[in-house]
């Protein structure tokens, strides 16, 4: 993006709105789910060179979740819709070995949430000490819970509670900038 303008470089498979994606390395992107019916249990790989190729299946369907590359070799799938039906909230948490192409299924979240956001937090102090924040509702209104994942005890946790209620009209981004979730 040296000149700060968007550039096509591949179509993918099926569209895939409401659905996520990881940077699995800098050469291919992994895109999960979505809200049509083709990409509810599906994934794709979308290669900078402009190639697609279909991924693993998911463990379940999903649409509006979030899916967060923990580090090199693993990722993590949490809630979502699990459709066709709207409101069909999911608590489940899945791990992906990026190495294996496999899923595992890891802890559930207390609160089912439809449209949510997540993103990685590490403890300047311990390194080791990797947070997963996910942020949403399981009313399809608002909420200001959120809760935190222990990677390396992979447990979830209620973290603290949002200065304002998330407007969960829309899907929403959660990013880490010198630590601090935003």
């Amino acid at each position: 993006m040296e000149d700060f303008t968007w550039k096509e470089i591949a179509q993918m498979t099926y569209g895939r709105f409401h659905g996520a994606g990881i940077a699995v390395n800098d050469e291919r992107v992994m895109v999960i789910g979505g809200s049509t019916s083709s990409a509810y249990g599906s994934s794709e790989y979308v290669f900078l060179d402009g190639q697609v190729e279909m991924g693993p299946t998911l463990p379940r369907s999903m649409y509006v979740g979030c899916f967060v590359k923990i580090d090199d070799t693993r990722a993590i799938l949490i809630g979502g819709d699990s459709g066709p039906a709207f409101f069909n909230f999911n608590p489940s948490t899945y791990y992906f070995s990026i190495p294996d192409e496999a899923w595992t299924l890891g802890p559930d979240v207390a609160f089912p949430g439809y449209i949510q956001s997540c993103g990685m937090l590490v403890d300047v102090d311990n390194p080791s000490s990797i947070f997963v924040v996910k942020v949403g509702g399981y009313d399809g209104a608002t909420l200001v819970a959120t809760e935190l994942l222990a990677v390396n005890s992979d447990e979830w946790a209620p973290g603290p509670d949002l200065n304002a209620a998330a407007n969960m009209a829309g899907p929403h981004m959660t990013s880490t900038l010198d630590q601090k979730v935003m």
